[in-house]
């Protein structure tokens, strides 16, 4: 999902929202939970989100790291995982934590 007035110059994973320029604020759980997706696969997208943004390594090699662990099981985390594998302009980041909206 897109906020009003941002700007995506790099590739957005799916179930994220973006805001401002290039900034991923997180998943988008309004819209997970009104498609249907289980409250177990919800659980485990947050934290296949967490695992992946909170490390600093590169984010395509440890994506295709967490895929091959449990939570390549799930259908909703090998989508997002496997969406790092065929990216060509960058990904966008989560916000850091802290910042002041501009």
């Amino acid at each position: 999902m897109f906020g009003g007035d941002s700007t995506a110059t790099v590739d957005v994973p799916p179930y994220t929202m973006l805001a401002e320029r290039n900034n991923l604020f997180g998943l988008n759980l309004v819209g997970l939970r009104r498609r249907g997706h289980s409250r177990e696969a919800i659980k485990a997208l947050k934290e296949c989100y967490t695992s992946l943004y909170s490390s600093r390594v590169n984010l395509r090699k440890f994506a295709a790291e967490l895929l091959n662990s449990e939570f390549g099981k799930i259908e909703e985390c090998r989508t997002f995982l496997g969406f790092f594998a065929e990216g060509s302009r960058g990904f966008a980041h989560q916000r850091k934590r802290g910042r002041e909206l501009e």
